[in-house]
């Protein structure tokens, strides 16, 4: 049996403009992401809501551990730590957008990746938001990321 679930989270986001490759905010916590300890989940939907219609190509990149050895600097060049690339999942990459008149989404289906989380966060998956374009946000809270999680 499955059940489904949405788990959201919203990085600081700095006002300056971002490089291509830039972490955008810090790192991401998604929680209660399962039901119990010991159970997966399948990640079936993602959405990315920018309100300030930057509309850029952004990376969301999980991982099913706390990436410990990774810096996450807000507008700096992300790179994963050797030690943190066995805890990626993988990647979502929020290309096309939907713009209306001052803001913008994207919206990602049918993603099917599979996770477990660690022992030590047993509810819990962690992202980083990689800027492939140069966005300008207005304001920190402009970027919101949703995943639609089915739950096992």
């Amino acid at each position: 049996m499955s059940w489904l679930t949405v788990s959201s989270a919203t990085p600081a986001v700095d006002t300056a403009i971002y490089a291509s490759g830039d972490l955008i905010g810090t790192m991401l916590t998604f929680n209660n992401v399962t039901r119990t300890a010991g159970r997966g989940g399948e990640i079936i939907d993602a959405i990315l809501t920018d309100l300030a219609k930057q509309s850029a190509v952004i990376d969301l990149i999980l991982f099913d551990a706390d990436p410990t050895n990774t810096t996450f600097t807000d507008q700096a060049a992300f790179d994963i730590a050797d030690a943190d690339m066995p805890k990626v999942i993988g990647a979502i990459e929020f290309l096309t957008y939907y713009g209306l008149n001052d803001n913008s989404f994207a919206s990602e289906t049918a993603i099917g990746m599979g996770f477990l989380p660690a022992n030590a966060a047993p509810t819990t998956i962690y992202g980083a938001l990689v800027s492939r374009g140069t966005p300008t946000f207005a304001a920190a809270t402009d970027v919101t990321v949703r995943l639609k999680i089915k739950q096992y």
